[in-house]
């Protein structure tokens, strides 16, 4: 028995078990599925720590470093500044959200610019950048279920699975089921850290 994979199969069923429980927990409407329905200042700092935490910079940012030595940017800009631009824009961006229904930023575009094209044009470079966000996670766990399954799992298999797991977890829990996975991750992270 690979224990690899005994690991590897835990680790996704308490992933899909903790979307199954927010997926009972949420409303079931378009508005706490695209947005979380109030996430809370824990569960968000936790959820921003795990994508901090992604497959990107396990893997990306240990190469980036080996290669090229360690920055005095590469931390500060990843986790700094993302929060600080929360702190001083998400606040405003959640409030007006709130007031006039805004589910994403492109519903806010559209409403301040008064313009449909604007909420595409937003919709559309955001589809831009994260598609290779994706395709970065994709990339790595792949490589991580190849080598944890000590060459069991192809790394094709792994993408599949990958894949498999994020819709499932989306189509299970939203945003909400995300974040609470996304939660779950980042303490485990956080206690891998210390």
């Amino acid at each position: 028995m690979n224990i690899g994979l005994v690991i590897l199969a835990v680790y996704i069923a308490v992933l899909l078990g903790i979307a199954l429980y927010a997926s009972k927990k949420d409303k079931k409407n378009i508005k706490d599925f695209a947005t979380g329905g109030g996430l809370g200042i824990f569960i968000l700092t936790l959820t921003f720590s795990a994508t901090y935490h992604s497959a990107y910079a396990f893997m990306g940012a240990g190469g980036f470093a080996y290669k090229n030595g360690i920055g005095w940017w590469c931390n500060g800009l990843w986790t700094v500044l993302p929060g600080v631009l929360f702190w001083v824009w998400g606040r405003r961006f959640w409030y007006l959200g709130k007031r006039y229904g805004y589910l994403s930023v492109s519903d806010y575009a559209s409403d301040v610019y008064q313009s449909k094209t604007v909420g595409i044009l937003v919709t559309l470079i955001t589809m831009i950048f994260t598609i290779p966000y994706v395709a970065i996670q994709a990339i790595g766990f792949s490589y991580i279920f190849q080598t944890i399954s000590g060459g069991m799992l192809s790394y094709t298999v792994g993408a599949l699975i990958f894949f498999a797991i994020m819709i499932v977890l989306v189509w299970l829990g939203g945003m909400k089921g995300v974040a609470i996975t996304d939660a779950a991750q980042g303490v485990f992270m956080q206690g891998e850290r210390t």
